[in-house]
């Protein structure tokens, strides 16, 4: 046998020997970000997070590491999967809130491997669903939570950009310090995905900015947003007061504030949303599929 094959099948047995997978319930928040961002920095989009922002993005998006899997080589982590879990319209759910495996350890079926390691855990827990959201760019992603089972829902799209509509004089604009956030919810006209649902607006806390106009003491319109992020979670504008210049006289507060701005996973088939959108200057620059696995 040659010194080549030898080393070869030599480090194979190291690797079997010492990959394994376990939940990431008693790991470092400084551990965690490291491994996100060493796996995404290759990534179409700007990921990166520090501790104190990993911890936020944890607590925030309903991120349970309890159940969430790491795959480990020795005592490193080089691939995981954080996962979220909550009632979605009435089932326990499981989100993807990020799976990330680091370059040199790809095309090891890692991914493969924290899903079925896992799977077993989450049917036991009365997991009735789990989400994802993947870039519509990253095909290798798409095939492979595909061969796992999943299954296309929606696609989302995501918009960047400052408002260059004037603003409307004529509407007053407050800032909403009490309010039914599932009554706000309904004014808009898609339901939110993961990250802009109303348990994670309300994961944000103090974070969270919340404007709204109102008329005969009722809001008929509204937006959520992040001043800090420049990221808005949800707008919507009641039905009979829409085309009245509020959603531009809300985008306009928005940006006076923080800017540019931007708003990730807006139903596609809201075309009304989509369209008031690009009319005011925010701009359309990438899409994502919302994919979904029954269990």
């Amino acid at each position: 046998m040659s010194v080549r094959r030898l080393l070869f099948e030599l480090k194979l047995y190291i690797y079997f020997i010492e990959m394994h997978f376990d939940t990431l319930n008693t790991v470092p928040i400084s551990t965690v970000a490291a491994a996100f961002n060493k796996a995404f920095e290759d990534y179409a989009i700007n990921m990166h997070r520090t501790d104190e922002q990993m911890a936020e993005k944890i607590h925030a998006e309903s991120i349970d590491l309890s159940v969430s899997v790491g795959a480990f080589e020795g005592d490193d982590l080089v691939g995981f999967i954080l996962f979220g879990l909550d009632t979605v319209r009435g089932a326990l759910t499981m989100w993807d809130g990020g799976t990330g495996v680091v370059a040199e350890y790809r095309g090891q079926r890692l991914t493969q491997k924290m899903f079925e390691y896992m799977l077993p855990h989450i049917k036991e827990a009365g997991v009735k669903r789990i989400l994802l959201e993947v870039l519509e760019s990253n095909h290798s992603a798409y095939r492979i939570y595909e061969n796992l089972g999943f299954r296309k829902t929606r696609v989302l799209h995501a918009y960047e950009g400052s408002v260059t509509t004037p603003q409307i004089p004529q509407h007053n604009i407050s800032i909403l310090d009490s309010f039914d956030i599932d009554a706000l919810l309904s004014l808009g006209n898609w339901q939110p995905a993961w990250q802009q649902m109303n348990n994670r607006v309300k994961g944000w806390g103090n974070a969270i900015t919340t404007i709204g106009i109102k008329q005969d003491d009722e809001v008929v319109a509204y937006a959520h947003y992040n001043p800090t992020t420049k990221r808005v979670f949800q707008f919507g504008v009641q039905e009979q007061h829409r085309r009245k210049g509020m959603g531009t006289a809300l985008f306009n507060y928005i940006c006076n504030h923080a800017s540019p701005i931007s708003i990730v996973n807006v139903d596609e088939q809201s075309t009304d949303a989509i369209a008031f959108l690009e009319a005011i200057g925010i701009a359309h620059y990438i899409n994502q599929y919302e994919m979904e696995m029954i269990l």
